[in-house]
């Protein structure tokens, strides 16, 4: 059997008896004879405390367990190895995590045999145990700092400094704060967003601006001299039990500005439009000159409504100017190209190979409409919940949310059992592609959705002209590349 001796003495234990570097190689190396190891490797850490495990002889001993260099590791006492129990710990699940034993010369810290394991099992209760107390005391000390108005720690918010501890305004960022709700007043996040950013204003780190970052902002009350406990659980998610406390710290905004970002923030969203119109292209579209995705919106006109796809970049973040572009024009230019994969790249494979191709119906694109209602019939109930909407709303929402969801289901219905496969030719399945054409003025938009979900994984386009006017311009463009699924 292989075995690592590891050695350790600090600096005012040189002189101690038996724990001499000598001393304990010595020791160690009767009891590899008198069991007949053969010794790998002596790793040695030369003046340095057992305190913790940042140790360069300690650590290429753990490196080395890795890579099974030897079987155990022998030490004269525990304490030359460790000196804390969740040290131990670590070091012991490392160890067998590799399957290393552990073996001590003088004691019984032993995991070649089963009594040893036994023991270091009751070490590992006691390190749950002492990590737990641990995590409790830490957490009545932040819970009593708290209570005093102090900071727990943590990247302090943007508009802030932390300087001993304490949040200390930091001017040039509390006025973007500032600005950002006086701006909520008569305009959105988006805006707001798209404002900043075509400014060339960026966050702490450098990045552009998004709207939960806007969100966020306006949603935190340390801005108005509070300091909020016990808000998301370590998952991220909300508690819904929030505490907030007076802080110790300077107020960006008065109270009054908070409170009337937080009234705007629930009428907008009890109030705002809400589209569940099918976009065929959406999460397929992206811009070329931004690399972001291109969402559908619809124009009411007295005649026939206005469909359009916009860039995403341009309209949430203020960083593109790509022109909006008609639905027509992007149906144009893709059945086109479906032509040209039929034409070109399907032709030569059907050339080439005898082999059916399996085709298999795409369930993705209903089913995660089915999720986006069970979380929107949700945030209905919260909203409730939270007296943001009367009982009344909840109900037609609810009742709204129930027949689109009904309506789903219904299409799946008709669809073929999901993980059924259905063989066809790659003839047919050119023959299908042709017929997309032909019937795309028939097919429903959820079916449209279905069928470019299927073809294509991604469609890079790009708009020929400027970003000039609104929906109702036509403007040309063209594909730069398209990806096939």
């Amino acid at each position: 059997m292989k075995v690592a001796l590891y050695i350790r003495v600090s600096t005012d234990e040189q002189a101690k008896e038996g724990h001499s570097i000598g001393a304990q190689q010595d020791r160690l190396m009767d009891y590899v004879r008198s069991q007949a190891w053969e010794v790998a490797e002596v790793y040695i850490d030369d003046g340095y405390s057992a305190k913790d495990l940042d140790r360069p002889a300690i650590q290429r001993l753990l490196k080395d367990c890795e890579s099974k260099k030897f079987d155990v590791v022998l030490v004269y006492r525990l304490d030359r190895l460790v000196r804390s129990v969740l040290d131990l710990y670590e070091v012991m699940n490392h160890l067998d995590k590799h399957g290393v034993m552990f073996k001590s010369a003088t004691e019984v810290y032993d995991t070649t045999s089963a009594m040893g394991r036994f023991f270091i099992t009751l070490v590992a209760a006691i390190a749950q145990w002492e990590r737990e107390n641990l995590g409790e005391r830490v957490k009545m000390g932040m819970e009593k700092n708290f209570r005093k108005g102090g900071w727990n720690g943590g990247e302090p918010p943007y508009g802030y400094r932390l300087e001993e501890g304490k949040l200390v305004v930091y001017e040039p960022e509390a006025q973007i704060v500032k600005r950002i709700f006086d701006m909520y007043k008569t305009q959105g996040q988006r805006e707001i967003t798209r404002r900043l950013n075509k400014e060339g204003l960026r966050t702490r780190t450098g990045s552009f601006w998004h709207g939960y970052t806007v969100r966020y902002i306006l949603e935190n009350p340390v801005y108005y001299g509070k300091m909020r406990w016990n808000y998301r659980h370590f998952g991220g998610e909300k508690t819904g039990e929030e505490i907030l406390i007076d802080g110790d710290h300077e107020p960006i905004i008065s109270e009054e500005d908070f409170m009337t970002a937080a009234t705007l923030t629930k009428k907008r969203y009890i109030n705002r439009e809400k589209t569940h119109v099918c976009f065929p292209f959406t999460g397929v579209l992206r811009c070329a000159r931004c690399g972001h995705t291109l969402y559908g919106g619809e124009r009411k006109q007295k005649r026939q409504n206005y469909r359009y796809y916009r860039c995403g970049g341009r309209f949430q973040r203020g960083i593109c100017d790509m022109p909006i572009i008609a639905e027509d024009t992007i149906e144009t230019l893709v059945l086109g190209h479906i032509d040209l994969l039929v034409n070109t790249e399907w032709y030569k494979e059907v050339a080439v190979t005898k082999e059916d191709i399996k085709y298999t119906p795409d369930y993705e694109v209903l089913e995660r409409e089915l999720k986006v209602i069970q979380r929107r019939k949700q945030k209905w109930q919260m909203a409730f919940a939270n007296d943001a909407i009367s009982l009344d709303d909840l109900r037609v929402r609810m009742k709204e949310e129930n027949e689109k969801e009904e309506e789903i289901k219904r299409q799946m219905s008709h669809l073929p059992d999901k993980g059924k496969d259905t063989s066809l030719s790659p003839q047919e399945v050119i023959t299908v592609a042709r017929n997309i054409k032909d019937n795309w003025a028939h097919f429903e938009p959820e079916h449209r959705k279905l069928i470019i979900c299927t073809l294509f994984s991604e469609i890079t386009i790009d708009a020929i002209g400027e970003a000039v006017g609104g929906p109702g311009r036509r403007v040309a463009c063209k594909i730069i590349s398209a990806k096939t699924n």
